[in-house]
């Protein structure tokens, strides 16, 4: 069934080529997205093999930009998304005025940097309007949005990895990135027991009304082109098994063992960040800093934490993996997201190439600067400058060592740093932006052909409304 779906998925942005807002987002969402979501599941990965799916929700998660919400992460949420999407809508529209108007091509730099926040709001209003709905047809699921404030990164690593676009990040890590991270390309196989329980959850989100996986937690190195990820590993929920055979939910946020448990959770999670525990092992440093954390409240009688996904058992074998590795599979994901940007440019532009190929250099560009700034980070800045996150990694890596008094907290100079790192990857971002990526945008004409059709989406409203309103005027001077 698959190879059928491949090859519509494949075509289908070819069918209204003479609009390029439809061409290019049916592209993008499905020879993109879709045929992405297809290779996953062949591969036992990805959303499309969450298990308890009925056949309508699998549809759904296949045609639909939806994600199991990535730990660590704020879920969406109907009534935040609804808010978020219009406040899109109304920034949208300043930014076409803007973008139309004569002052917005006073600079090549800021004209560039309006595209910026247009695509951001385009990328917003495409994959997250369908959000209230998924959260009501997926049994309440968790699913992910897909922007995290990508304007307050402190990393060129964390805007990509983490931040922004996080449904092509996590579609790029099922794909490309854990593949050869792992160093196979099917995952490994579930128990059968573990999947008749993760089936009996699901049976009991749907009668509950809520969804109790929560989710996956990121890769947090960056990711390629709205999305992948290097540098780190996925965790999956965790949970810990009492005397009497209980289960009880272990976040890696906020462990329910106290103030002492949150502390080891931290300092795990941002181990972990930091890829300095492996690859998917179950006794991980993660998993360990919880384990011990839950012991020491009582919650745990010398039992190990098993990681879990999706609400069942999972136990995964260590796999060694080397940094030379996760650099490899953070520079594939980089280039498979430059080659699919190459390819929904070619969709609005008439179905052909544009040829210069500089959005492919822009995503191959991306690591070269995530390892300079992480270089420079780690050279410049000892671990009491850093975020707390950061600085509780360094310690946990015996990198560095940080005054008491300071630890963990965000002091004057810590957010004076902070505020400059934010600065710095924004400029990184929109510098090499400016050289690559807005080019082929230009050179086929997309960016005016867009905004034209914005607005003659916009008059099309317009009429719309004052057609209803005639029509209500009417009917009430008939009464």
């Amino acid at each position: 069934m698959s190879l059928p779906l491949f090859l519509l998925f494949s075509v289908a942005g070819l069918q209204v080529m003479e609009n390029v807002t439809v061409s290019g987002s049916i592209g993008f969402m499905f020879a993109w997205l879709g045929n992405f979501k297809l290779l996953a599941y062949s591969a036992n990965r990805g959303p499309l093999a969450h298990p308890g799916l009925s056949a309508g929700q699998w549809l759904l998660m296949l045609l639909l930009p939806y994600f199991p919400a990535k730990r660590g992460h704020p879920r969406a949420r109907a009534g935040g998304v609804l808010l978020a999407l219009v406040g899109n809508i109304t920034l949208g529209l300043a930014l076409t005025a803007f973008l139309t108007s004569p002052a917005g091509s006073v600079s090549s730099v800021l004209r560039h940097t309006g595209y910026a926040l247009y695509v951001y709001v385009a990328a917003s209003l495409l994959l997250d309007c369908a959000m209230p709905l998924g959260c009501a047809a997926l049994n309440h699921m968790d699913l992910q949005p897909s922007m995290d404030n990508p304007f307050i990164s402190t990393s060129v690593r964390e805007f990509w990895g983490r931040r922004y676009n996080q449904i092509v990040s996590a579609i790029l890590q099922d794909t490309v990135y854990l593949p050869i991270v792992e160093g196979r390309w099917v995952a490994e196989p579930q128990p059968q027991q573990q999947v008749a329980q993760q089936q009996e959850a699901s049976k009991r989100r749907e009668s509950d009304g809520r969804d109790d996986s929560g989710g996956t937690e990121q890769l947090p190195a960056a990711a390629a082109g709205s999305g992948g990820s290097g540098g780190g590993v996925r965790r999956r929920t965790g949970a810990a098994a009492t005397a009497g055979n209980k289960l009880h939910h272990v976040d890696s946020t906020a462990s329910t063992a106290g103030a002492a448990a949150t502390a080891v959770s931290v300092i795990a999670r941002a181990a972990t960040a930091s890829g300095l525990d492996g690859v998917d092992s179950s006794t991980s440093l993660a998993a360990l800093g919880q384990q011990q954390a839950a012991s020491a409240a009582g919650g745990l009688q010398g039992a190990q934490a098993p990681l879990a996904a999706a609400g069942g058992w999972r136990r995964r074998r260590r796999v060694a993996c080397s940094r030379a590795r996760q650099l490899l599979a953070m520079c594939a994901s980089f280039a498979v997201s430059g080659v699919m940007h190459e390819v929904c440019i070619a969709f609005m532009c008439g179905g052909r190439l544009e040829g210069s190929y500089h959005m492919l250099a822009f995503f191959l560009l991306q690591p070269l600067i995530i390892l300079a700034q992480d270089s420079l980070t780690a050279a410049l800045l000892p671990p009491h400058l850093l975020t707390p996150q950061e600085e509780a990694a360094a310690l946990a890596s015996g990198s560095g060592s940080s005054s008491s008094s300071s630890q963990g907290k965000w002091t004057l100079a810590r957010r004076l740093v902070t505020v400059l790192r934010v600065l710095m990857t924004a400029m990184l971002v929109v510098a090499s932006a400016d050289a690559l990526f807005w080019g082929p945008f230009e050179t086929c004409r997309i960016d005016e052909r867009g905004l034209r059709e914005v607005l003659a989406g916009v008059e099309n409203v317009k009429g719309w409304v004052a057609a209803v309103r005639a029509w209500f005027l009417g009917a009430a001077a008939g009464l």
